[in-house]
């Protein structure tokens, strides 16, 4: 097990490479849209993100069937790095929606051509290894892509004013120096790519028929998260914040997102899942209420206290989407559990689609407005959730499967999930039962 567990290590690391470019582009974009066109076209700017992300779940498998992971990746790599360069040369609004676009089609596609080759190399004993490893190199990435952006003094010459959020070039350079060095090591991984064989969606109607709980937290997911990562730039900017404080309140939300994920798995094997999402949604909505309240453009605020806030914000908001995909899992056979996981990654794109140009919208009254629609959002999926307990009983906490911290990069990240191995003994109740 150690051997294969190093043999898959370079695509690790190359995803992680591969990851802190990607986010380094990520905010790059974002905050130009801002400058551009302010929070209106940053919110739209990041719906055409994932309504690129939604084509390249739907069409990167077919891709990798006919080139096969190596080839794929490359090739996805190769046009991410022109995306990442090419806003050197326009100062085109319209441009940079349809470079928008086009990074979320190939993250998607390079992610999903990375994650189906991890699956394939996992094994039953060291599947949750490789997810968790995974899973915290990516978030390190992240971590590491926005620590970059933090510090552009370092990349760039030109005078940078205090409070100032500014996009240098060589940002643009930068990131396309990390997404081409994540070409190393994974195109020199030992042995062949595999080749994936495709798992049939289930379709947005029979995951609402399946759990409307988990279906409607996939898409109350996308709002959540595709604001908080999409649209804190445009927040940073209202508030006259330069790159530093307003990365240093995005690491806040990663790295709370990232703390709690492992808690609430003990706390998922002895409480309700349906309560435990609506303690949940609670404490997102008073959490968000108090940063509309107390992080006011125009006024001075508590740093200490504001990161600790956006830091609850964080575990909150990762959590939606797991616990989702948890609570539909309960209903399902093991054999379902992929292409669930396909149309809940489907749900939560056209979530965050919704979300950002809606809040986006939002924010061009006033920046608090983006906490504001957090603050709603969560109080409304609370709401179903309580609706929903009184439409069916849920199964005994001890029957509730596992919790798995997921991260959202394709859905071949499914297939390595240790929940979709079939089951050791005979299910005891049919899914009719189950529901």
């Amino acid at each position: 097990m150690a051997s294969q567990t190093r043999l898959l290590l370079p695509l690790i690391l190359g995803a992680a490479i591969f990851g802190l470019g990607t986010t380094l582009l990520s905010f790059a974009m974002q905050t130009r849209a801002e400058n551009l066109g302010g929070g209106g076209l940053a919110g739209l700017a990041f719906a055409l993100y994932y309504a690129g992300f939604f084509f390249g779940v739907l069409y990167a498998r077919r891709t990798i069937r006919r080139v096969g992971q190596i080839r794929a990746y490359a090739a996805y790599a190769t046009a991410v790095s022109i995306v990442a360069i090419a806003p050197n040369l326009f100062e085109i609004a319209a441009v940079d929606l349809v470079l928008r676009f086009l990074t979320g089609l190939t993250f998607a596609g390079a992610f999903t051509a990375v994650d189906s080759w991890l699956n394939d190399g996992a094994d039953e004993e060291n599947r949750g290894l490789i997810l968790g490893l995974y899973y915290s190199c990516i978030v390190l990435g992240h971590i590491l892509g926005h620590l970059a952006a933090a510090y552009p003094e370092i990349f760039t010459d030109v005078p940078i004013s205090a409070g100032e959020l500014v996009i240098p070039a060589e940002f643009f350079v930068l990131a396309t120096l990390m997404i081409s060095f994540s070409l190393v090591p994974i195109v020199l991984t030992q042995g062949r790519g595999p080749m994936t064989e495709a798992d049939t969606p289930l379709s947005i109607r029979e995951l609402f028929q399946v759990s409307p709980a988990g279906a409607f937290g996939s898409f109350t997911a996308g709002i959540i998260v595709s604001n908080t990562q999409g649209l804190m730039p445009s927040f940073g900017s209202a508030l006259g914040l330069g790159n530093r404080q307003t990365i240093f309140l995005i690491i806040a939300i990663l790295v709370g997102g990232f703390i709690v994920q492992y808690p609430i798995g003990w706390l998922t094997k002895r409480i309700d899942r349906r309560t435990l999402i609506m303690g949940v949604c609670m404490i997102g909505a008073g959490v968000s209420a108090a940063i509309a309240l107390l992080v006011v453009p125009g006024q001075s605020y508590p740093r200490p206290l504001a990161l600790v806030l956006f830091a609850s914000l964080g575990a909150m908001t990762y959590l939606i989407y797991p616990l989702s995909i948890a609570q539909v899992y309960d209903y399902l056979d093991h054999s379902k559990y992929v292409g669930a996981t396909v149309g809940l990654l489907l749900i939560y794109s056209l979530g965050s689609i919704i979300g950002t140009l809606g809040t986006g919208q939002a924010m061009v009254w006033t920046a608090s407005n983006l906490f504001w629609v957090l603050m709603t959002t969560f109080i409304v999926f609370a709401l179903f959730v309580l609706y929903r307990t009184q439409a069916r009983t849920a199964p005994e906490v001890a029957d509730q499967g596992d919790y798995i911290p997921l991260t959202l990069t394709s859905p071949e990240l499914a297939e390595m999930d240790p929940r979709t191995e079939p089951a050791l003994e005979p299910e005891e109740q049919t899914l009719d039962e189950a529901a």
